[in-house]
């Protein structure tokens, strides 16, 4: 908003001061002025926005590597039992992410330059308080955020199931249609999911159905074959590791030590 304020200033500004020539050439000059300024404010705020995203991405790596090397020395000198090791994993994780959370105010400056910047701090927060499972933070955020990848929208999604959202079919209908091929597997996957949770074995097979068909994807394959041939207690997104333990819906059988961090840039 505030480089649309000055561009406008100087274009009218420019506008005036030629116009003296010829009013034709003081509205050229004027709007050339206008683009100038405000194209050479956007590359100068689109560079500082890169910086600042390299730093925060920064974070999250420098955190993981952390985790990546403790395992390492995890497996072979254990410091005690799983448990132990699971804990001392895990407050190492969510240091991380609060680092990140931290970091993300890096961006806070250029909320007066960039009309979504405001969408894309509270999406990158969103995403990072959800790992943290801090999910009255993730509910405040959700209507300000976008939604732009899969994982995201499966948050939101995630997050209408346990608040018993009357919203979540039509936000799953809305959203799922934007993601071709691969990227909508998790989004059938948790959706039919939720609707056999509901009990609703007829709904959540037409979901699979659309799913295969559009993806290929093994797991909603085998999952519709579950259910059509009545082995609803064989259906598991388990497949889909991490992409859906990340959701904290359900719990793996062997606990993941690494969270992948999906950020709106």
């Amino acid at each position: 908003m505030v480089a649309l304020i000055i561009a406008l200033a100087i274009g009218l500004l420019v506008g005036l001061l030629t116009s003296s020539w010829h009013p034709i050439w003081g509205g050229v000059f004027g709007a050339l002025a206008f683009m100038v300024v405000q194209l050479g404010i956007g590359l100068l705020v689109r560079k500082k926005v890169m910086q600042a995203t390299a730093a925060i991405q920064a974070v999250m790596q420098e955190g993981q590597q952390k985790i990546a090397r403790k395992i390492q020395i995890f497996q072979q000198k254990p410091p005690g039992g799983a448990k132990t090791m699971q804990k001392l994993l895990e407050k190492d994780q969510q240091d991380s992410l609060r680092q990140a959370l931290e970091a993300t105010k890096l961006l806070e400056p250029f909320r007066r330059w960039n009309l979504v910047m405001g969408k894309q701090i509270a999406t990158m927060r969103l995403q990072l308080y959800y790992q943290l499972k801090e999910f009255d933070k993730v509910d405040a955020l959700a209507p300000k955020a976008l939604y732009l990848d899969p994982m995201t929208v499966a948050m939101r999604m995630a997050r209408m199931y346990a608040n018993n959202d009357s919203g979540l079919e039509k936000f799953y209908k809305k959203k799922v249609s934007k993601f071709k091929g691969d990227q909508g597997v998790i989004l059938y996957a948790l959706y039919s999911w939720v609707l056999l949770k509901r009990g609703d074995l007829d709904g959540a097979i037409k979901v699979l159905v659309t799913g295969k068909t559009r993806t290929g994807n093994e797991t909603l394959a085998a999952n519709w074959d579950h259910l059509v041939n009545g082995r609803e207690k064989r259906f598991s997104n388990a497949a889909l590791a991490d992409q859906w333990y990340a959701l904290g819906l359900e719990e793996p059988k062997v606990k993941q030590q690494q969270q992948r961090f999906q950020h709106p840039f």
